[in-house]
């Protein structure tokens, strides 16, 4: 069905385009800073320089106490996260399987499949980062000092993965599968000359 690709493309592309938007906020007053999956897992050279840049020993004794502490939470959190863009490779691959299916103009079973994996996959990377959060907070005080909160990046896994469910579910009742061409007639060849009459008497 037509209607499995589209739904199957926007699921992937909002997952992917989650990678970029603020995946949680993490900190008290003016050392809460808002990370996405993309900043956490490659890099981005700011965040990094604002949260490991050592503070010179006459600035820390200004410094308040709780401002040191809350900026030595959101580094272990941040570090401890560094991984957080693996939640939105099912995102990824539905967006490229959408892809591959407009490409090649078929969208069988077994992508179909493939599709509804990725999009409980990631769901259940939502909701991993929302229980683990959860259980962390109870078991871990540097979470429950750091106030971890969900952002929007967070809530686009669960868009993406519920995507991805209906477009598969779609493409395994009704696969679309390239039409078979009908072979063209070869011309037929013209009928023989008919054989030469006896020859007319004079």
């Amino acid at each position: 069905m037509k209607a499995a690709k589209p739904i199957l493309f926007f699921a992937g592309l909002l997952g992917f385009v989650g990678l970029f938007l603020p995946l949680f906020a993490a900190g008290r007053g003016p050392v809460r800073m808002t990370l996405s999956a993309r900043d956490l897992s490659f890099g981005l050279a700011r965040t990094h320089q604002l949260i490991d840049a050592p503070i010179p020993g006459f600035v820390q004794k200004r410094i308040p106490r709780q401002v040191l502490s809350d900026r030595e939470d959101v580094r272990m959190i941040a570090h401890a996260s560094r991984y957080a863009a693996l939640a939105f490779v099912p995102a990824t691959v539905m967006l490229l399987l959408a892809i591959a299916a407009m490409w090649y103009g078929r969208f069988g079973r077994r992508m179909a499949g493939a599709a509804v994996v990725c999009g409980l996959a990631s769901i259940g990377a939502y909701f991993g980062l929302r229980y683990g959060l959860a259980y962390g907070a109870a078991e871990e005080p540097v979470l429950q000092r750091a106030d971890l909160a969900l952002r929007i990046g967070a809530s686009l896994l669960i868009v993406a993965g519920v995507g991805g469910v209906i477009g598969g579910a779609i493409g395994l009742v009704r696969p679309e599968v390239p039409r078979r061409r009908t072979p063209t007639p070869l011309p037929m060849a013209p009928p023989p000359p008919p054989p030469p009459g006896p020859a007319p008497y004079g």
